[in-house]
């Protein structure tokens, strides 16, 4: 025959947040119609960043009432659950209960020389990282794109060179020489609040490093463009240089 144990409930509090490697205090209570005899042993389980799938903690015994109180001092930051579980008996049902801690993680310091240097090609060059200091796992990784990147143009407030919409402004682009390099020429035109690719093309340099565009006369005022040169490694015809864009110049033609 079997005989129904009677219902157990097992509450746990803990800190809402506490400082990493330093000590907390979690309580609790175990009841029971049948009341649990003080001293009544109760596992503890702490979960964490370090330690997903659980640790065993020392055990925690209950006051006569059915409280039981213990410290604990998190390695780990961030979430920290801790499980207490009471195994039941002949007559009581086992119960467990949880409470998570927001536990304080520290953001170390990461600097790194050279960034953002533009060195010749075929040249070595050292970088060296520096990590403030940290609780474990202290691993830097350094990474390099070798094609460079771009970046975003200043919201800034642009000075524009005004034309009469009858002449064609003539951009000038100079750049190291070598065989068979190219730059590429991008303008854009502003149209309902933004900036639109309108034209690109890449051009051949001169022996001297020089390229001259005639960018042609408007067909109407108050027509807004900007104007730029670009070196793109591979396209430009050569990848002995990393990618490379000019500065913005913006024309305003009117009448």
């Amino acid at each position: 025959m079997t005989v129904a144990r009677s219902t157990t409930t097992l509450t746990v509090s803990a800190p809402s947040s506490a400082t990493r490697a330093k000590s907390l205090t979690v309580t609790g209570k175990v009841a029971n119609a049948a009341a649990l005899p003080a001293g009544t042993a109760l596992t503890v389980k702490r979960t964490d960043l370090e330690s997903p799938s659980g640790k065993a903690l020392a055990t925690v015994k209950t006051k006569a009432d059915g409280a039981f109180s213990f410290t604990d001092t998190p390695s780990a930051g961030g979430d920290v659950k801790y499980t207490v579980s009471y195994a039941g008996d002949a007559s009581r049902a086992a119960a467990s209960g949880s409470d998570t801690v927001a536990v304080s993680r520290t953001t170390p310091t990461l600097s790194l020389n050279n960034n953002g240097t533009v060195y010749s090609y075929d040249k070595d060059v050292t970088f060296t990282a520096h990590l403030g200091t940290t609780y474990k796992n202290r691993t830097v990784e350094i990474w390099a794109n070798p094609f460079g990147s771009t970046g975003k143009v200043s919201a800034s407030s642009p000075t524009y060179y005004w034309y009469r919409k009858t002449t064609g402004p003539l951009f000038t682009t100079t750049m190291s020489y070598y065989p068979g390099r190219r730059h590429r020429l991008d303008i854009d035109v502003y149209s309902q609040g933004q900036w639109h690719r309108g034209y690109e093309e890449f051009f051949g340099l001169g022996t001297n490093g020089k390229s001259v565009i005639d960018l042609g006369s408007s067909d109407e005022a108050g027509l807004r463009v900007r104007v730029r040169s670009a070196y793109i490694n591979e396209s430009s015809g050569d990848n002995v240089n990393s990618t490379t864009y000019s500065s913005w110049k913006y024309l305003y033609f009117t009448n």
